[in-house]
């Protein structure tokens, strides 16, 4: 694969971010999932507080690419993104200084005016951990402003991300959407992107050819019950506990949505959980054609929990997928145990 995970913070309320995110530092008040976010659309995570940051957990790996949009007020200095170790330590850190210039823990400071208060801007960071021929990179729409090479980036994996205000000042308002993070291990999406990208939410439609669970609050229509923007969580739902039942749908038709180039990958998502104390296991669901992909063995807890998956191929045809190949497959879930 390569891209590795996504989120433009468009399917949750803040009250449902730990499903998401479950190690994201909560601190003080403020912080919240707002609307609207990039181009007038969908949500992002605001950090209204000292230390308050999102964290996206990934696979250690040696090499990273972190896109994000960001939007500050330039009150003070702070910390806005934190590659860490797998005990969390710090590997490298990017912050943003009052006067709009970026300072990063291996050097190599943008200059004053990089960073405009209360602006959306588009950030990019590469970073190639190796303890003599490693490589830091940042871009700021479209401008390299760091690019250090030949560097010592220590030998730590690169476990987790952290987005928002960590040092600094609490009253620093800092704005973060439509993260998206690649590794470099696929046939496509292996370095850091060109133009625009943005994380688009793709909700159930309609019907698909999996109809095995139970409608609750609602119904024939199995799709209705779960394809609110938020999760109703016990309004309206699908059940099962019957081993091998399947349940998909199709979703947004892609194509209505202008100017896309190319799909980088598909994060597919679920809101999940048991009611009993036997244990339980499901997969994800992807169907393209007569390909069936299926993730890996999840656990729903009593409480709401978080499933995801990552397509960064369409399973169907082996390759990159396509506008009509997204509008044409299917996503759900199995019950396995």
């Amino acid at each position: 694969m390569a891209l590795e995970t996504a989120d433009g913070f468009d399917t949750y309320a803040m009250s449902q971010l730990l499903r998401r995110h479950p190690t994201t530092v909560l601190s003080g008040g403020g912080t919240s999932i707002f609307s609207p976010g990039v181009d007038g659309v969908g949500g992002y995570y605001g950090a209204r507080w000292l230390a308050a940051m999102v964290t996206f957990a990934v696979t250690p790996r040696l090499t990273y690419i972190v896109c994000f949009d960001l939007r500050i007020d330039l009150a003070n200095a702070t910390t806005v993104l934190l590659l860490r170790n797998s005990s969390n330590g710090t590997i490298c850190s990017l912050s943003v200084n009052a006067d709009g210039s970026l300072s990063t823990s291996f050097g190599g400071s943008a200059p004053a005016g990089t960073i405009r208060a209360n602006t959306w801007q588009s950030v990019r960071v590469k970073l190639v951990v190796d303890s003599s021929i490693g490589s830091w990179q940042v871009i700021v729409d479209g401008s390299t402003v760091v690019n250090l090479t030949g560097i010592n980036t220590g030998t730590d994996a690169i476990a987790s991300m952290n987005f928002g205000n960590s040092g600094g000042s609490w009253i620093v308002s800092v704005d973060i959407d439509n993260v998206v993070v690649f590794n470099t291990l696929g046939t496509h999406s292996n370095d850091i992107p060109l133009g625009k990208l943005s994380v688009v939410p793709l909700r159930p439609v309609a019907d698909g050819t999996h109809r095995d669970f139970v409608p609750y609050g609602g119904g024939p229509a199995h799709f209705s019950l779960v394809n609110e923007a938020v999760a109703d969580d016990d309004t309206t739902y699908v059940k099962s506990s019957t081993p091998g039942a399947k349940e998909t749908y199709t979703v947004t038709p892609l194509s209505t949505l202008a100017g896309t180039a190319q799909i980088h990958g598909v994060v597919h998502g679920a809101v999940l959980r048991k009611d009993d104390l036997n244990p339980k296991v499901l997969h994800l669901l992807a169907k393209s054609g007569a390909t069936e992909s299926e993730g890996s063995d999840y656990s729903p807890p009593l409480a709401y929990g978080w499933a995801g998956m990552v397509l960064t191929d369409d399973p169907g045809t082996g390759s990159q997928w396509t506008i009509g190949g997204l509008n044409a497959a299917e996503f759900g879930e199995k019950v396995v145990i």
